[in-house]
């Protein structure tokens, strides 16, 4: 039998003595999902680096005859591991989704101030410095043709999902 050790992403395997298991990934894979933030990617290949262990274990006791309590457990772990892995998908497909242009959000407002900041020094390098006025003007042209598109923009953003 086989075990394999999370120390890093990907897992290293060793064998150990008369086919025991001495630890799974289950308990690292709780570890990941509690954070918010997980990278789906490292769950789903400690998920796989499971479901190998249990796979090798099936071969361990598949020879014996008196083992069918020890394979129905095992072909259990194998289902609720692949539910596992079907949760993460779909959360994972979630998470894009709500990855979408928030246009109200505090990261969305600060882009948008910091390229006014740049759209009123391309104007005043275009300009000259002395034409403070006409800046201003540009401005608030600026600011209003945003304010009638705002609606459309966020029509068009919606439907990108």
């Amino acid at each position: 039998m086989l075990l394999a050790e999370p120390e890093g992403s990907i897992p290293i395997c060793q064998t150990l003595p008369e086919g025991k298991r001495l630890d799974s990934f289950l308990q690292t894979i709780q570890e990941k999902l509690e954070d918010p933030n997980y990278s789906a990617s490292e769950v789903l290949r400690l998920i796989s680096a499971e479901h190998v262990q249990l796979c090798m274990e099936i071969g361990v006791h598949q020879k014996n005859a008196k083992a069918g309590s020890i394979l129905r457990n095992i072909r259990a772990q194998l289902q609720a591991l692949a539910g596992i892995a079907n949760m993460v998908r779909r959360r994972q497909a979630l998470r894009k989704k709500e990855d979408q242009l928030d246009f109200d959000g505090p990261k969305f407002l600060y882009v948008f101030g910091e390229l006014l900041k740049c759209f009123d020094q391309a104007i005043q390098k275009t300009l000259g410095r002395n034409d403070r006025m006409t800046v201003q003007t540009a401005m608030r042209i600026f600011r209003d043709i945003v304010a009638e598109r705002d609606f459309d923009l966020r029509r068009e953003v919606a439907r990108m999902r």
